[in-house]
């Protein structure tokens, strides 16, 4: 089958979401005050759904504190009363099926409601639509060609359908689950890469080392070691979070600044979380270079990405360490749009013999990750 006879969905579904809600009798609930719950509360009242009450389960629970504007209530508490009422899960988590479960299972729960959370960062919203699809049918066929299995062939497609559509379920069986640990991402568990035991591993956009950690125990079990590591974190609070580290892994070099094409400085929204991301209105300035630049010819073996929609710049300015040494790659192709087309192909025109693999590590349609190894 063609790649686009897999594309089934044609638009987005909110809209009957919103116009269901606006419907309904019962009172809603707007469940969750996590990173995209602003988005989701915000996307709700501007189209004129009322919400009763922002909740959250009583251990995520702090005093005074809000979701624009609305002060949080105690989810637990609610359900005390006699009222019925629905539920709009306004948070993302992988055991998400089993709270809609648990949601369900409750006597005060009329209907619960639940959408594909789209990727937010930098204050920019990235949507599929099917137009922007058969507008680069081309470029779409092109890359799903180039896949090497039909599990990223499945991948690309649930991750567009999903996107286009905002429904969940497209990834229920898709998504890297067995044993499924976060941290975990970008060491599959499958012989996409093979393990040796000189590694150089380059970690762009570490956070609080977490896929450091991942990395070091994922080597050892495949029989592999390394000689030595290199974490580039520009947000400040996860940078001191990140050096920590260095009393526990061995050849561990941390590095406070962003990856980029070239050496500069750029505006950085500095929030201290996973979606801390380069961004024109930025509340820092940071330093950001090449790893060409850092590396000065030096091996590299591994080098993965997860930087906010920085990616197609940071491997430009890998562009010498790639042809010199082919590394194994593991690229987040998820925050742009364009990027699932863009990364793909700049990398195949830097070494013709890598073969690509999508994975994806998360029932929503984030964590979308394109591997690539001779």
């Amino acid at each position: 089958m063609n790649f686009i006879d897999n594309i089934f969905e044609k638009e987005s579904y909110i809209p009957k979401i919103i116009k269901e809600l606006k419907e309904q009798k019962f009172p809603l609930l707007f469940y969750g005050a996590g990173v995209t719950s602003n988005y989701l509360y915000g996307l709700l009242t501007e189209n004129g759904v009322t919400i009763k009450d922002v909740v959250v389960d009583k251990e995520y629970y702090h005093e005074n504190s809000q979701l624009m504007g609305r002060k949080i209530k105690i989810f637990e508490d609610i359900l005390n009363s006699n009222e019925k009422v629905n539920v709009f899960i306004g948070f993302y988590t992988n055991r998400i099926n089993l709270v809609k479960q648990r949601l369900f299972s409750l006597d005060k729960i009329n209907e619960v409601y639940l959408v594909d959370t789209p990727a937010i960062f930098g204050g920019v919203i990235e949507l599929y639509t099917y137009r922007y699809i058969v507008d680069n049918l081309t470029k779409f066929n092109l890359l799903y060609n180039q896949l090497c299995d039909d599990v990223s062939k499945k991948i690309m497609c649930g991750f567009i359908n999903q996107r286009i559509s905002q429904k969940m379920g497209y990834l229920d069986n898709l998504w890297t689950k067995d044993n499924y640990n976060p941290k975990d991402n970008y060491n599959p568990n499958e012989n996409i890469f093979n393990y040796n035991t000189d590694e150089i591993f380059i970690d762009c956009g570490a956070y609080d080392g977490d896929t450091i950690k991942s990395f070091v125990k994922n080597i050892d079990l495949a029989g592999g070691n390394y000689s030595h590591l290199i974490a580039f974190e520009p947000d400040q609070q996860n940078f001191l979070k990140l050096q920590r580290l260095q009393n526990d892994i061995k050849n561990l070099c941390c590095i406070n600044k962003g990856v980029w094409s070239k050496k500069m400085i750029l505006n950085f929204n500095n929030s201290g979380t996973e979606t801390s991301s380069i961004s024109e209105d930025g509340n820092l300035s940071i330093n950001v270079d090449s790893i060409d630049n850092i590396l000065e010819n030096e091996k590299a073996s591994y080098i993965k990405m997860d930087i906010e929609g920085a990616e197609l710049e940071a491997l430009m300015g890998a562009k010498e360490t790639i042809l010199m040494y082919k590394p194994k790659l593991a690229i987040c192709v998820y925050h742009k749009r364009n990027d699932l087309l863009e990364i793909p192909q700049y990398i195949k025109s830097l070494v013709p013999e890598y073969k690509f693999y999508l994975r994806i590590h998360n029932l929503f349609s984030t964590d979308l990750v394109l591997y690539a190894a001779i």
